[in-house]
């Protein structure tokens, strides 16, 4: 058995990530579950596409300086990617 969503969701507190966004997937329904639950409804933000998570994660560590839990389904990888690396890259602000 894997690690917990509220073991998980402590862990992350810990280490200052009180923000999330993400595409909700049926494996990650204990997760997405606990930050209904426990999360305040303004730090979980629930996404069409995992491009636009990865979007509002760079934008809320830009306006912040604080990190994002981003989370996403496998097959949204090749959504991620292209906002990740073009977003991410600090070529992009100078």
């Amino acid at each position: 058995m894997g690690i917990s969503a509220r073991d998980f969701h402590n862990a992350l507190l810990s280490r200052g990530v009180r923000t999330f966004a993400g595409v909700p997937d049926s494996l990650l329904k204990p997760f997405c579950a606990y930050l209904a639950d426990h999360a305040p409804r303004s730090a979980n933000l629930i996404t069409a596409n995992e491009g636009t998570a990865v979007a509002h994660a760079i934008g809320h560590h830009l306006a912040t300086g604080e990190v994002t839990c981003v989370y996403l389904q496998n097959s949204g990888l090749g959504n991620f990617v292209n906002p990740l690396l073009s977003l991410a890259d600090r070529r992009v602000y100078n």
